[in-house]
């Protein structure tokens, strides 16, 4: 069982402060998928970037300025850290 912190827009007094893994949204920001793998989020935006995140994982979505908005799928995320390379999923330099 995966445990991470709640996000502050979920949190009131009567939710607990931590939320299991099935309760993690579909779509993952770059923020929750670089808490999630203790990462930087610009080298998530650069894993984006050189493909080590596949770009079948990435859902590209509009944006004004500078930075592209992307939520990455937390199915490929939950394969990369079971280690399941079945499906061709690239594994990031640790």
């Amino acid at each position: 069982m995966t445990i991470i912190p709640e996000c502050a827009e979920r949190s009131n007094a009567h939710t607990p402060p931590l939320v299991e893994k099935s309760e993690i949204p579909v779509l993952l920001t770059i923020a929750e998928v670089a808490r999630i793998l203790r990462w930087d989020e610009m080298t998530v935006r650069r894993h984006i970037r050189s493909s080590v995140i596949p770009t079948r994982a990435i859902v590209r979505l509009p944006h004004h300025g500078k930075r592209a908005r992307y939520r990455i799928k937390r199915t490929w995320l939950d394969q990369m850290l079971a280690g399941n390379n079945t499906n061709n999923v690239a594994k990031p330099p640790l």
